[in-house]
């Protein structure tokens, strides 16, 4: 669902899918870079938030080099170290960082969540 959606709305469904109590004490700048639409965007996790900029990585610590494809199953739940075998993702710097700003966030729900009437 989400490897159809423009770069933009990828990167947009970050922020309400951050888990901040996990990120309290966190100061880290993150770039994504959209190499199959050239487009850049700029996050800054501080405290338990992150914010989300379309613009140059500049400063980031690590880079996060994507398609739309790659960044959709990241976002549907893959895990980072399973799509590094594809050619349509690469982390540039710290790869354990990488994986540990990823993990910051929920999962989606990969099926629905069992009802229980009693």
């Amino acid at each position: 669902a989400f490897k159809g959606l423009p770069a933009a709305d990828q990167v947009a469904a970050l922020p309400s899918r951050l888990r901040a109590e996990a990120t309290l004490d966190q100061d880290m700048r993150v770039g994504i870079r959209y190499l199959d639409v050239h487009e850049e965007f700029r996050l800054h996790l501080r405290r338990g938030v992150l914010e989300v900029a379309h613009k140059p990585v500049g400063d980031a610590a690590l880079v996060l080099e994507v398609t739309r494809e790659a960044m959709g199953g990241l976002l549907s739940g893959v895990a980072l170290r399973e799509l590094l075998h594809a050619p349509t993702l690469k982390v540039v710097g710290d790869l354990a960082a990488a994986e540990r700003f990823v993990g910051y966030f929920e999962r989606p729900f990969t099926s629905k969540p069992e009802v229980v009437v009693r």
